[in-house]
């Protein structure tokens, strides 16, 4: 079970120093894990099964668990590896959650799935937030003697 999201930025800085990803689950998922990780599909609009091969494994944040209920917003702090895979020029910014029994290798107690809200969603609050702190490009002053 693992969702792709894409997040376009029209931004240039110098560097990051923070960055959350908040997303709501859709479905109640109690005493499961959730981690945030790289994601590379072939195409940039459309998502195919061939694509569950382009999602990594390095955990870009710490990973979130228990307490997940519907419509329960829950937020991903980038550590510093997610920090310094965002594109500082901007552009597409490729990331999956993946649930940690796939990421482990280890075979879940029971059945289950999860699903978050996509920026599709008629209700705002639902939608996935990237927040990020940064230091913008600087611009150089120009001197004529």
């Amino acid at each position: 079970c693992e969702n792709i999201i894409k997040c376009s930025m029209s931004l240039s800085a110098t560097s990051f120093s923070a960055a959350t990803l908040t997303v709501t689950f859709s479905v109640t998922e109690a005493n499961k894990d959730f981690a945030l990780v790289s994601s590379n599909p072939a195409s940039n609009s459309t998502l195919t099964t061939a694509d569950f091969n382009s999602i990594g494994s390095t955990e870009y944040a710490a990973r979130i668990s228990s307490g997940i209920a519907v419509d329960t917003q829950k937020t991903f702090t980038l550590n510093a590896t997610g920090i310094a895979a965002i594109p500082k020029n901007g552009g597409l910014f490729k990331l999956a959650i993946r649930n940690a029994y796939d990421i482990d290798s280890s075979a879940p107690a029971d059945n289950f799935r999860h699903s978050i809200y996509f920026n599709e969603i008629a209700n705002a609050t639902f939608r996935p937030k990237l927040t990020l702190t940064y230091i913008p490009v600087s611009r150089r002053s120009q001197f004529f003697f």
